[in-house]
């Protein structure tokens, strides 16, 4: 079994590999592939590491947000998690979820 993981935390890091991966595709000498990367949109399953029920989508919404914001609307998300497919796999139903994110990088 994997180690539990808080939900904000997963989050806080995809978020900021995102900035990161903005800023290196923009600054890369071509312009690289992704220069233009100016949203996106990630969805991680999990499973409550409790086995308690959860809601079966957390997610700030429709809209994207920006990184800040979007970080600070994860920090209550303290609940922790199991990401492993292995894990999410043998979780009952109910105990299993998706965050989705959707995250506004152009301007950010």
């Amino acid at each position: 079994m994997a180690t539990p993981i808080p939900l904000n935390r997963i989050g806080t890091y995809l978020v900021h590999e995102l900035v990161r991966a903005r800023d290196a595709f923009a600054s890369a000498p071509d312009g690289g592939p992704f220069a233009a990367l100016v949203g996106a949109e990630v969805s991680v399953a999990f499973a409550s590491a409790d086995g308690l029920p959860v809601e079966p989508v957390v997610s700030a919404g429709d809209e994207p947000l920006p990184p800040d914001a979007l970080v600070r609307w994860l920090e209550p998300l303290e609940r922790r998690v199991l990401v492993a497919q292995a894990d999410v796999k043998k979780a009952d139903e109910a105990a299993r979820g998706r965050l989705v994110l959707r995250v506004a990088l152009e301007g950010a």
